[in-house]
């Protein structure tokens, strides 16, 4: 036998005890083909109970009960697995070593008055999850956001109203107790009652275009903040409420309420088509709004002011607010924005148009309007402006104003100091039915400057509008200096002279007394317009009293002059005013006349008064 014959033989018998051993391994008993699991341990599967109680996933479906499920569990760090609805009759708390996962289907049903405590992990879908009139407390951590649909709660269902209260409330208190927002998600969401969201959470919603709640009752659909003792001197803090659209269709106030936030910023909400008023703010302090809404509610777009407690005792204003990009259009009934009791407000940007009566009502003090866009507002009234300021110290600085409906555009009423309207663009030109500002009796210390058409019928260009702006059909009776600079003072005023009726007629200036003797000087810069024409800046006039004499009245010596004049006499054409000393110190613009008679004059004027060697006056 040849070498090679002799090693083919070893092979092969070597071959043949393999394949013996394999047919007797596969013809014994697997008693523990698995000897370790997750945890370490070595186990044997002898039944279908072993894979769903002593794997990392446990089946609550192999326990009596999902309270038994839990305690089988102890210390290991499992998830437990709940398919179907359990029964939760007794108080009970899950450790934070286990997570719960509920599939769809799953859920916990906690009997009234008992109280289930998660302090692990809950992993569960849009779905419910929790049922029964018990209470779910989820402990920090152990979510990142609660939904409403965890207690029932039913998008695009108009009869879910009931069940959706119940569900928001429920989620509200559990966002409340565990630090985290609610999430509300895509859809349609009707209440049969007001939701009050009586916690200091966040709410964080999918979008106004996307997310709508509806129905609610008298007092709206949500109100956020508490309303009654004993905590409603206490405000909701460093929060944030954003995404959605709610529509108050049995509101006999407003759809949204807020009530005392501090720090809270507000975005993306909008209130529309509401029965009532559409947003109220109510002390909020320090809160920053951003791109809110308010269209086609039967009453005020949006509001800041006060909040009233229960017992009556506190009204607390709104203060310190910044509000950017409001868009507050599309026939609001009322105001379309009201700042009520309101000051220091900040709103920068967005619109205010196309609502039913005037579109921003300030009675606050200190507020300030940056970039807002005014246009189509006074549907319903054309009495009525774009924008109202009862308020002291209201400044609007680069805001756009155009007619259409609205011929006024801004009115100051009676009394109002430190108005300031600066840098800002009108549209159309004012003529004797448009007006740009209309300013009321006795407002003091008025600042107007810069301000501009955009299509300028004086030159065509966006020229400064130094006449037009001071349109007035009012009369200021008393004026005080608003500048005391050292050897001067300033004096800032405008009326109107009666429609003529002889050469007596004049308008007379509120500064009394002025010292005729001989040493102070003035300069006096007036802008007369009529109402039969378009404002034309007149110039300005720099005068020197003359000696007191016993005449009747003593005029100013004119040192320079461009369009209006002065004189001793009478004679002078109808289109002439002259300026005019009182010997009782009265300083007066006067209008001579003629056949036919010239129409109403307006007046307005600087008058600044200083002493030639810059003494005191």
């Amino acid at each position: 036998m040849t070498r090679a014959v002799l090693r083919l033989a070893v092979w092969l018998i070597i071959a043949a005890a393999v394949l013996t051993g394999a047919r007797n391994a596969c013809a014994s008993t697997v008693e523990n083909p698995m000897t370790q699991d997750l945890n370490g341990g070595g186990y044997a599967i002898s039944n279908v109970t072993d894979v769903i109680t002593q794997g990392p996933r446990v089946d609550v479906r192999a326990y009596a009960s999902f309270s038994a499920a839990v305690d089988a569990i102890g210390t290991s760090r499992k998830t437990l697995l709940i398919p179907n609805s359990q029964d939760v009759t007794a108080n009970k708390t899950v450790p934070s070593n286990v997570t719960l996962e509920f599939l769809q289907g799953g859920s916990l049903a906690v009997s009234t008055g008992v109280t289930v405590t998660l302090n692990g992990k809950v992993d569960a879908g849009l779905y419910q999850v929790f049922s029964g009139a018990g209470t779910v407390s989820l402990a920090i951590d152990s979510v990142k956001e609660v939904f409403p649909q965890w207690w029932g709660a039913v998008p695009d269902d108009t009869y879910a109203g009931t069940t959706n209260n119940a569900a928001f409330a429920a989620a509200t208190d559990a966002a409340y107790g565990c630090g985290v927002p609610v999430r509300i998600t895509s859809g349609t969401w009707t209440f049969s009652s007001l939701w009050h969201i009586n916690k200091p959470i966040s709410v964080i919603a999918s979008g106004s275009g996307s997310v709508t709640l509806t129905g609610g009752d008298s007092d709206g659909v949500i109100w956020y903040g508490y309303r009654t003792l004993p905590n409603q001197n206490l405000y909701f803090e460093n929060k944030k409420i954003e995404g959605f659209t709610v529509i108050g269709t049995n509101a006999t106030g407003y759809s949204f309420t807020s009530s005392k936030s501090l720090n809270v910023t507000f975005k993306d909400i909008t209130a529309k088509d509401g029965n009532a008023g559409g947003i109220y703010f109510g002390a909020a302090v320090n809160c920053i709004f951003e791109e809110l809404g308010a269209n086609n509610n039967a009453g005020n777009g949006i509001v800041f002011s006060y909040f009233t407690n229960s017992d009556g005792t506190t009204n607390v204003p709104c203060t310190s607010n910044v509000v950017i990009k409001p868009y507050i259009r599309y026939q609001n009934g009322s105001y379309g924005l009201h700042l009520a009791d309101c000051t220091r407000a900040t709103i920068i940007g967005g619109n205010i148009e196309s609502n039913d009566y005037t579109g921003a009502q300030i009675d606050g003090n200190e507020n300030t309007f940056i970039g807002v866009w005014f246009e189509r507002n006074a549907l319903s009234d054309v009495s009525v402006p774009h924008l109202r300021i009862s308020g002291d110290q209201t400044t609007v600085l680069q805001c756009h104003f155009t007619a259409v409906q609205t011929p006024k555009k801004i009115i100051i009423d009676d009394d109002v100091s430190y108005p300031v309207v600066k840098g800002c663009s009108f549209n159309p030109a004012p003529n004797s039915a448009h007006r740009d500002i209309m300013v009321g009796s006795n407002v003091t210390k008025w600042e107007f400057a810069d301000n501009k058409h955009s299509t300028d019928s004086y030159d065509g260009s966006w020229s400064l509008i130094y006449p037009s702006r001071y349109f007035s059909d009012k009369e200021v009776s008393d004026q005080l200096p608003i500048n005391e600079n050292g050897d001067m003072v300033v004096y800032h005023g405008r009326g109107t002279i009666a429609a003529p009726s002889g050469a007596s007629t004049y308008f007379t200036l509120p500064v009394t007394p002025l010292s005729i003797n001989g040493k102070k000087m003035g300069m006096l810069s007036v802008v007369i317009f009529d109402d039969a024409s378009t404002p034309v800046l007149n110039g300005s006039i720099t005068c020197v009293p003359l000696v007191v004499n016993t005449s009747a009245h003593q005029y100013w010596q004119v040192v320079n002059s461009d369009a209006l004049k002065w004189t001793a006499g009478n004679s002078l054409n109808k289109d002439i005013v002259v300026l005019e000393l009182r010997t009782n110190g009265l300083l007066r613009l006067r209008s001579n006349t003629g056949s036919p008679e010239p129409p109403l004059r307006h007046v307005i004027y600087t008058l600044t008064v200083y002493n030639p060697d810059g003494s005191l006056l």
